[in-house]
């Protein structure tokens, strides 16, 4: 990572936790749930994946309970993927599978093909490379039909 870029995640880092701050001060939970959200974004960027996950858990608490789905999903997905890189493997997988299907529910095509991108990257450092292969072919399909307007969600067993 260049200086350059590592001193501007560190100033991303400093504002967006400023803004928690904020957020939490005046009780607005879900800018808070979206401000723990960047942070994990951010700390993911860094190789602090322990850390991500944390942001992530308590950003996905949020999103749950105010009941808002697509910020859950993107949670989750994001989580997904902080568990991936820490060798958490089956947590990965399973938290991969339910931001999957709320995706799917909310008719979120861009977060699903990202989803699948890294449910595929998981399952190619699982050595199961058939299962990686398919799920990447989904998602290219997938995105493909997407922009001609003829995608059609793959099925959930994925």
């Amino acid at each position: 990572m260049t200086e350059r870029c590592r001193c501007g995640q560190e100033t991303a880092l400093r504002i967006l936790r400023q803004a928690l701050v904020r957020r939490r001060e005046v009780g607005d939970r879900h800018g808070e749930a979206v401000t723990l959200y960047l942070i994990a974004r951010v700390l993911v960027a860094q190789g602090r994946h322990g850390d991500a996950v944390a942001c992530n858990q308590q950003s996905a608490t949020l999103y749950s309970g105010l009941g808002a789905r697509w910020g859950l999903a993107t949670s989750l997905s994001s989580l997904g993927e902080a568990y991936c890189h820490l060798g958490r493997q089956e947590q990965a997988e399973a938290t991969l599978h339910h931001a999957l299907v709320l995706c799917r529910e909310l008719d979120h095509r861009r977060l699903e093909a990202d989803t699948l991108t890294r449910l595929g990257m998981l399952r190619s450092r699982q050595g199961r490379h058939q299962q990686a292969s398919a799920t990447t072919r989904r998602r290219l399909r997938f995105a493909v039909g997407s922009m001609t307007g003829l995608a059609k969600p793959p099925p959930c067993g994925i």
